[in-house]
């Protein structure tokens, strides 16, 4: 009696706000009021016994069922579609409309212990499953809407040519789901079929089978009185509703996750009349239950494309693209993978930040800036969105997230590879299984991939992967010493996996540089296309000598300089070299092998005096300590350096020399590059038929030593011979196949020389368009090799091209 009493007080207060709120006056008024108010009374009575109870939350351990008064509430009002957004009260109520008096109980904070929640509680579940609550917890439509045209097209087709239509949209979370969703309702067709029928739930609200149950009876507007059951409400309506229904379950991972057997159970019932169709949102790699869905684009919903992802940035920031920001807007969305929430919520920031600073903050914050005011949601915080899939997982999946994370190339051919990858680890296959099912990992061309805010958010969290260090770089350093083939297969079968090594060698170098086998690295430094990631290891590597033997630091200076020379650093390869050659005086053969670096040095920087003089100190040298080969080779160094100089009868004398040294003593290489200079000799002089058959040879030699950057050099002159020849046809053959050749093989000069004769060629074909692109593109990558000469001579070329084309202020 004193609940009921109590219970009274409130719907006296609530039902005439005025009184003196003294409790006397209060329960007598209230009773004075009552009688108007009589339907409210069983609520009243069921909200009491309520009180006594205190069902656990299976997320967070609050709070999760209704309060009387709200299932009463719930079963009490109906509403459709957010699109529709129309609430159907029947017109011949007796009393306030539920929903007006809920408001008003709630303005004297009636029901708001409902929803207090302490501090571990999950702020997205809502216990009040009234039309509001839905309501609120349902977006609009997002008129910003880029790149997935096709999707919505698809989903619209199969949900109008089908009559009972299970739609299933999968992905990450993040990722869009959501809106795809919203704009295949909000289609013309679809609303077409579904006119007053099509009602959006949003599950993270809903998080178990009764609770759905209850929001479906409100989306339905099922009246359901006291002691009735829900079940039997709702199967009777459905047994004698005609007209078709949609049903879209947003966030359907919510009750699926915690529920999943009551849940089934519910589709199953809803499945079983024909009239109902259901679209579900879900972070699962597949839908729910045992129902057939029709996966929207057959698999995971994936990334917005680069031209979807920057309109879609620039219409929320409200900004213009500007030419000097287009590089900073590219850079921001690869570092976000094109995931649509990321790019929202960095857009957003763009309004009042500039792009230098979002830069900076992703690069030190990473996720963390990737937050929308202070409230966490999973529309508003990338790092709440990841989290509510990560908490699911257990100690040893949150562990194998990590480590895969950590890994830039993800597993590739992980089906083949993760076993023996992390051989030993508990659970793996049910583990790699349970990240693919939640959409934390995807696989792609059989690849494990992650995508960046998940990466980054993971990475965040500093979970120890410490224990994987071990089995991974067993597994890397085996897979490099079993490399077979020619250059070009053993560079294919490393090209997979060539981040994950540089990231575990560096993580070795950070933390013990004595682990580092050198061996591994001395097998990728056989690969030039490698070179500027083994620059970076080679420096963190560098820092850490101390703790090296003295022949491995000497290893590793040597490596630096070959690979600063190769990328055109000469600078700090000339610095570095010339360090080395002051305390390798007492090494003879080091010293010798120093002196020819910077020999070749010199000559690439055209320094051809220097460049003599030291390649002669150290030809001397070699051949005081007897190494013929170390001789022979920088003979042929000399002798290109004279070629250099168009000194072509001296050139010729040296290199036919350095060839016949070479071959003496076995240096099949050194005598394929002395043949390959002549054939650039005679090229000079003109003589392209003897040029020609040189360079085939040279390039026969390199073919059966497996040197691919010696082949495409032979084939890339050979195809400036036939330009001159005006052999057009075959020209741009050869020279296109030798640029992609130097591409693959990371020779950035080699290909921008490629292209330069092409735009020579098709200049003289009158084939300005092409001619401008490709000379362009040359005079852009000599620039980044800061060799301004070359860039010179393709400006020129330009400028030729625009001249004949009558674009005179262009040409100046």
């Amino acid at each position: 009696m004193h609940e009921f009493a109590l219970a009274i007080d409130w719907v006296g207060l609530a039902l005439c706000p005025n009184l003196e709120p003294t409790r006397g006056k209060l329960i007598k008024t209230s009773f004075t009021c009552i009688g108007h108010f009589s339907v409210l009374l069983p609520s009243v009575f069921i909200m009491s016994r309520h009180n006594r109870s205190n069902p656990r939350d299976p997320f967070q351990g609050g709070r999760n069922t209704l309060t009387g008064y709200n299932r009463h509430i719930a079963s009490s009002s109906g509403s459709s579609f957010a699109g529709q957004r129309s609430l159907n009260y029947l017109s011949n109520d007796r009393y306030q409309t539920p929903q007006a008096a809920l408001n008003t109980w709630s303005s004297y904070g009636v029901g708001d212990q409902s929803r207090e929640k302490s501090s571990g509680e999950d702020p997205g579940i809502i216990e009040d499953t009234t039309y509001d609550v839905l309501e609120r917890a349902t977006p609009a439509v997002p008129t910003v809407f880029h790149g997935r045209d096709e999707l919505v097209a698809e989903g619209v087709t199969y949900m109008v040519n089908n009559k009972q239509a299970f739609l299933a949209i999968l992905g990450a979370g993040g990722i869009g789901k959501t809106s795809i969703a919203l704009h295949i309702n909000n289609a013309m067709e679809v609303r077409a079929k579904y006119p007053k029928a099509s009602y959006f739930l949003p599950c993270e609200v809903l998080p178990d089978a009764k609770l759905l149950l209850q929001g479906i009876i409100q989306r339905l507007d099922i009246r359901v009185g006291e002691g009735e059951s829900h079940y039997k409400k709702l199967e009777e309506y459905l047994r004698v509703s005609i007209q078709p229904i949609l049903l879209i379950l947003d966030n359907f991972e919510t009750p699926w996750n915690n529920d999943p057997v009551d849940i089934e159970n519910l589709l199953s019932k809803l499945a079983s009349s024909d009239q109902v169709s259901m679209i579900v949102t879900m972070r699962r790699l597949n839908g729910p239950g045992s129902l057939k869905w029709k996966k929207l684009g057959s698999e995971s919903i994936p990334p917005l494309t680069f031209e979807s992802a920057k309109k879609a940035f620039l219409d929320i920031s409200e900004t213009r693209e500007l030419e000097q920001e287009k590089h900073d807007i590219e850079t921001i969305l690869k570092e976000l993978d094109f995931v649509p929430l990321a790019i929202t919520l960095i857009a957003k920031r763009a309004k009042t930040s500039p792009l230098k600073s979002l830069l900076k903050m992703w690069k030190e914050g990473k996720t963390k800036a990737l937050k929308q005011g202070n409230i966490d949601g999973r529309l508003t915080s990338v790092n709440y969105s990841i989290g509510l899939s990560t908490k699911l997982l257990k100690s040893h999946e949150a562990e194998l997230l990590a480590v895969i994370c950590f890994l830039p190339d993800g597993v590739p051919g992980w089906v083949e590879n993760l076993s023996e990858m992390l051989a030993g680890w508990e659970e793996l296959d049910q583990s790699i299984n349970t990240l693919l099912e939640n959409s934390l990992v995807y696989s792609k061309n059989d690849t494990i991939q992650v995508l960046a805010p998940i990466r980054e958010y993971v990475c965040g969290t500093h979970t120890d992967i410490m224990k994987a260090m071990t089995p991974l770089s067993t597994f890397y350093v085996t897979r490099l010493k079993q490399l077979s083939g020619t250059q070009e297969v053993k560079q294919n079968q490393i090209q997979p996996h060539i981040m994950n090594i540089v990231k575990i060698l560096n993580e070795q170098a950070h933390h013990s540089p004595k682990e580092i086998n050198i061996a591994s690295l001395d097998i990728l430094l056989g690969f030039t296309k490698f070179y500027p990631l083994l620059l970076e290891l080679l420096n963190s590597v560098f820092n850490r000598t101390s703790e090296l033997v003295e022949q491995d630091k000497m290893k590793l200076r040597f490596w630096r300089v070959e690979i600063l020379r190769w990328l055109a650093m000469w600078q700090e390869a000339e610095t570095e070299a010339k360090e080395m050659e002051k305390i390798m005086w007492n090494n003879p053969q080091s010293h010798a092998r120093i002196r020819k670096q910077l020999g070749e040095i010199y000559r690439r920087q055209n320094r051809y005096t220097e460049a003599a003089e030291m390649l002669r100190h150290a030809k001397n040298q070699f051949e005081a300590i007897e190494d013929h080969v170390g001789a022979a080779q920088c003979l042929g160094i000399l002798g290109e350096t004279y070629l250099m100089q168009k000194k072509y009868i001296e050139a010729a004398e040296i290199l036919t020399n350095a060839k016949n040294q070479s071959e003496a003593f076995g240096d099949q290489f050194g005598a394929a590059e002395c043949v390959g200079n002549l054939g650039q000799i005679l090229k000079m002089q003109n003589r392209y038929t003897e040029a020609a058959e040189m360079l085939s040879n040279a390039k026969n030699r390199f073919e059966a030593i497996g040197y691919q950057l010696g082949t495409a050099q032979c084939v890339g002159i050979l195809g400036q011979i036939h330009q001159m020849q005006k052999r057009y046809t075959e020209a741009v053959e050869m020279l296109s196949y030798a640029k992609n050749q130097f591409e693959a093989l990371g020779y950035q000069r080699g290909a921008a020389q490629c292209l330069r004769s092409l735009g020579q060629l098709y200049k003289l074909q009158n084939r300005y368009t092409e001619a401008t692109e490709m000379l362009n593109n040359a005079k852009n990558r000599f620039e980044t090799l800061g060799d301004q000469r070359e860039a010179a001579r393709c400006l020129k070329s330009l400028g030729q091209i625009y001249t004949m084309q009558n674009r005179y202020t262009e040409a100046e």
